[in-house]
């Protein structure tokens, strides 16, 4: 009896053992299905950036760790997923175009997790692949091509295309780009704007009664960037007609994660 007993015990402890390592993390879901990214965060934000600020040393990394927890909370319940904790201390922040930025790497999951906030109440969470993959990373910015032409997409003429998730219109919307045919261009900002360029073009095609491709040029140096890792560098432009863009490289393993805001 005894050891029918043990071998039951055993049973079910490899059993549940093997679910939970076989469970998708909710980052998982969040990266292979980047509109579920999207959280309203006015009541996280506010209190932290006006009450709070003065007793953190970074409030930002406060309200990352929050947003993330806040996302994850319905999502394990709706998707049957496990969350997977980020602590405040693992975020770096930056600040670009008075947009808050801030990401952390998880080494347990191979994934990178970014917090977007966007110009009114909501913010993005941008999940990557970070494992490297020394085939497929990505330039790093090279300041000779500052003064360099760079072509970018109108967004005024794509607007609420580009804001729209799927489930209407959205203040901000999240994207998972396909950069690896352009893995070797000179400079990640040159990447960037192409993959931009893509995005919108491939929504032209689409919806070709809302959505209108034209490009317009900047200089590359209007794309300011800004390392927050070893290995995520982010960017902004935000010299546009409508909307601005943030952009998120995972320059190790070739990944790139881009949020199109209002601007209005």
């Amino acid at each position: 009896m005894k050891h029918v007993f043990l071998r039951l015990s055993v049973s079910l402890f490899c059993f549940f053992y093997l679910t939970a390592i076989s469970a998708d993390t909710c980052l998982e879901k969040i990266r292979d299905l980047s509109h579920l990214g999207k959280v309203y965060v006015d009541n996280i934000y506010y209190p932290l950036r006006d009450e709070q600020a003065n007793q953190f040393d970074d409030w930002r990394k406060i309200f990352s760790q929050q947003t993330l927890d806040t996302l994850q909370e319905p999502l394990a319940e709706q998707l049957s997923c496990e969350p997977f904790p980020v602590s405040a201390e693992d975020f770096s922040c930056t600040d670009i175009a008075q947009t808050e930025i801030c990401s952390a790497n998880t080494n347990v999951t191979g994934l990178s997790v970014t917090i977007v906030k966007d110009y009114v109440d909501s913010a993005n969470v941008v999940v990557l692949d970070s494992t490297k993959n020394p085939v497929s990373g990505l330039p790093t910015i090279d300041i000779a091509l500052d003064d360099t032409a760079l072509y970018l997409p109108a967004p005024e003429l794509c607007y609420e295309t580009l804001l729209d998730t799927g489930e209407g219109l959205s203040d901000s919307s999240s994207y998972t780009l396909n950069v690896s045919a352009f893995k070797n261009f000179q400079d990640l900002r040159f990447v960037m704007a192409r993959a931009l360029r893509d995005l919108v073009r491939e929504k032209a095609q689409v919806f070709p009664d809302i959505c209108e491709y034209q490009t317009v040029t900047r200089e590359t140096k209007d794309m300011r960037c800004d390392v927050l890792n070893a290995s995520i560098e982010t960017c902004v432009i935000d010299n546009l007609n409508g909307g601005f863009f943030v952009l998120i490289a995972e320059r190790l393993s070739g990944n790139l994660g881009a949020v199109f805001n209002r601007w209005d």
